[in-house]
């Protein structure tokens, strides 16, 4: 029930927030990107580097400023155009199962227009009229307005109970994600599957509403796909059912447009009256066969019993359809939450795509795509191996910092960025970054971002856990993406030093499900695990589901990641410490490999390691140094040579995980004895991270003695810098260090 509520009846302990928040920049997060990178331009004052955090900036200003900071959740959701509907889908999942007594959700649009307008013809998607002209013969396009819409919900029986105004019952709201048509190509399978689930939740039928709110936007092949499917829907109906739009009045405000719709329905309600569709002439299809009617004049409420359901189909194909009824009858469904447990059935992580991947994409969409699109889709492709039609996909995640980089050329600050195209705009929308996943693998179940800070992943496993309880779906894709270390989020947030850039994901199913599959189980849970806000290495949006993501690792493969403490206690303390006790018989030795010390210690963190503890087989490992501006070593500003290979010196820590000290017992050490180096790229200056992937390929003896063959490739921003070929280092006792001459110069004949 929408209630008039006011935040000081409420127990704001047992409120959630959950508001629709389209992820694209607002003028103050582009101009924040201008501030940081041109800051010698004056031209207003500098803006708050808040502004960069906008993601879910809308639910945490109303936690803060309405109900204390006392909400147990608040975020905000990226289903596109049906990001509203999606929020009153996930507050009444919350009140039917007694996890809130109150829900205040809606949808928020305030984008930058020159990023709307200029990424809306790039898709040819806007007017050229500038007239939104709902299912009418002469439409070409639809118009970008903003707004917001703020509604509270309760279980019908508390709203009664606190003699609160009701406007209206939510009875149902159905979900599904096209597996047909394109990215921006709506499909009638998708939108006929959101409306049967929402009738599935009732007792109600199609033929028991009297008004369709529709999604109706004024483009062309979208509204006649609508109608369509409104048909083949109403096929059966011999009562009339009137269609209305309210975007021909205020435009499309894409994740606030279910507000829109909504608040127009219950004003309908309340007077009685259903207003007419603005710019309308002429329908673009037939409905004389049909008991479909478009709404030419305001039209009085048609019936006693006031029945609408609305419409919000997003780009992706996310689809939604609710059903909101006047006055309650017994229609609105219980909600089962099966306690089952959930499993894990497969798990990745990376802080780049894989190179190799097939996307089944055209090259250029790939090329054009933000890095946490890439990243997440590519992580997608690694773990996701069956099509099971029911999977949801739900992805945490923030504003991608390179967005803003299309500003900069609007305002003529440099001219070198990008022009906002056709493919660098699909590929900035942050929910098709959930969408192209559930495309690629017929996924058609709910798809959706989640921004909720640090916890966004976590907060999107909460959403898909429950989703499996409810049987709403019988897989989850669940991830994670931020690209922390861009120096745009460091400046924004200057007080966390450790900032790396990562992907992780999850597949998760009922437990029974996963065993009766014969899925391999990796981790279980009931409720989701409870991870602490704050870690060392801050993996920004990604950080909750980075350390969850962690811990199942480390029990269940032989993926392992330290941070510059770990590194240091390698160095100089007792390797157990770091590596567990099956390696605590290494400490009894008199010699072992180490790191070196400090100011050598030049392996910042160990961002990765893959490798089998003790099995003396080949491995792998990546590792992050820092180029800071206070360096020790720096030469002009830049790394030297020399620091620049040093620092991929983590081959250490791999041939030590890999047992070599066990089979050296403490009476040989470690040398370098031959590589190949090459550089790509200038030395980099202070301010730069370089990532070290270094590999062990093999270990081998002779004459005694062990040896191991590696080789490295280090990057910066994903571009190779300095390669490591044909490395071998060896294990030498002292006596033979001893006899060793090294390279001398023979004596030389004169004539």
């Amino acid at each position: 029930a929408e209630t008039n509520s006011y935040p000081n009846a409420i127990d704001k302990r047992r409120t959630m927030i959950i508001l629709g928040h389209v992820l694209l920049p607002t003028e103050f997060s582009s101009r924040l990107t201008a501030d940081f990178y041109f800051p010698q331009r004056v031209p207003r004052k500098k803006v708050l580097p808040i502004n960069r955090f906008i993601s879910d900036l809308p639910a945490k200003i109303l936690a803060k400023y309405f109900f204390d900071d006392l909400p147990q959740e608040s975020f905000c959701i990226d289903a596109a155009c049906a990001s509203t509907l999606y929020s009153l889908k996930l507050a009444r999942d919350a009140l039917l199962e007694q996890r809130a007594d109150t829900v205040v959700c809606g949808g928020v649009l305030r984008t930058d227009a020159i990023y709307t307008q200029v990424g809306f013809s790039q898709l040819k998607a806007l007017s050229a009229r500038a007239r939104c002209a709902p299912f009418d013969v002469n439409a070409d396009g639809l118009v970008v307005g903003e707004g917001a819409g703020i509604f509270v919900v309760k279980r019908l029986a508390d709203a009664l109970a606190d003699n609160d105004r009701i406007h209206g019952v939510l009875s149902a709201v159905g979900v599904a994600t096209d597996i047909g048509g394109n990215i921006l190509a709506p499909d009638s399978n998708g939108q006929l599957q959101a409306m049967n689930d929402a009738y599935r939740q009732t007792s109600l039928t199609f033929a028991d509403i009297d008004l369709v709110e529709c999604h109706a936007t004024g483009a062309p092949l979208g509204d006649q796909v609508e109608l369509n499917s409104l048909r083949q829907l109403a096929r059966d109906n011999n009562r009339p059912c009137l269609l209305s739009a309210v975007k021909g009045n205020i435009g499309h405000l894409l994740s606030a447009a279910g507000a829109a719709s909504l608040a127009k329905v219950l004003l309908a309600m309340r007077h009685q009256k259903i207003p007419a569709i603005a710019n309308f002439t002429d329908c673009s299809q037939r409905l004389d066969d049909s008991p479909l009617k478009i709404v030419k004049e305001t039209h009085a409420w048609p019936n006693e019993t006031k029945r609408a359901a609305i419409n919000g189909f997003g780009f992706g194909g996310i689809n939604a359809h609710v059903i909101i009824e006047q006055e309650a009858g017994q229609t609105v469904a219980k909600v089962t939450n099966n306690p089952e447990r959930i499993a894990v059935t497969a798990v990745a992580t990376d802080n780049t795509p894989n190179d190799n991947t097939d996307y089944r994409l055209p090259p250029k969409l790939v090329a054009e795509m933000l890095p946490q699109q890439q990243l997440m889709l590519d992580l997608a492709i690694r773990v996701v191996n069956e099509t099971i039609a029911k999977t949801g996909v739900y992805i945490g995640l923030g504003l991608d910092c390179r967005i803003g980089n299309f500003y900069l050329r609007w305002l003529g600050l440099d001219n070198q960025q990008p022009l906002l195209n056709y493919e660098r705009t699909l590929g900035s929308l942050a929910s098709v970054v959930a969408s192209r996943i559930a495309r690629r693998f017929s996924c058609a179940g709910p798809s959706f971002t989640v921004s909720a800070g640090t916890m966004s992943g976590v907060q999107a496993l909460k959403l898909a856990s429950q989703a499996l309880r409810r049987a709403d779906i019988d897989r989850a894709i669940v991830g994670a993406v931020d690209f922390a270390s861009h120096p745009l989020n460091v400046y924004a947030d200057s007080d966390r030093e450790q900032r790396e850039d990562g992907g992780f994901i999850l597949v998760l199913k009922r437990l029974t499900d996963a065993q009766h599959a014969g899925d391999k189980v990796l981790y279980t849970f009931g409720d989701p695990p409870t991870i602490a806000s704050e870690s060392v290495i801050h993996y920004g949006y990604a950080d909750g589901l980075s350390r969850l993501t962690d811990k199942i690792l480390s029990r269940t493969s032989n993926n392992y990641r330290f941070d510059y403490q770990q590194c240091l206690t390698f160095a100089r303390g007792k390797i157990a410490e770091v590596l567990g006790e099956q390696f605590a018989e290494i400490d009894n030795f008199a010699v072992r490999v180490r790191l070196p010390d400090e100011p050598l210690m030049l392996c910042h963190r160990i961002l990765r390691c893959q490798a089998q503890p003790l099995s003396m087989q080949g491995g792998s490992i990546q590792t992050a140094h820092d180029i800071k501006t206070d360096s020790w070593y720096l030469d002009h500003r830049r790394i030297p040579v020399a620091i620049a290979v040093e620092a991929g010196q983590a081959d250490l820590f791999l041939c030590s995980l890999l047992g070599i000290d066990l089979h050296n017992r403490g009476q040989a050490v470690y040398r370098l004895l031959d590589a190949q180096i090459t550089f790509s790229q200038p030395l980099p200056t202070a301010g730069t991270t370089i990532i070290y992937d270094i590999n062990i390929d093999k270990f081998f003896r002779h004459g005694g003695n062990w040896f191991f063959s590696f080789r490295f490739v280090a990057t910066i921003d994903g571009q190779e810098f300095l390669r490591m070929e044909n490395g071998c280092a060896g294990f030498f006792s002292a006596t033979q260090l001893a006899m060793g001459r090294g390279l001398f110069r023979g004596q030389q004949k004169t004539v």
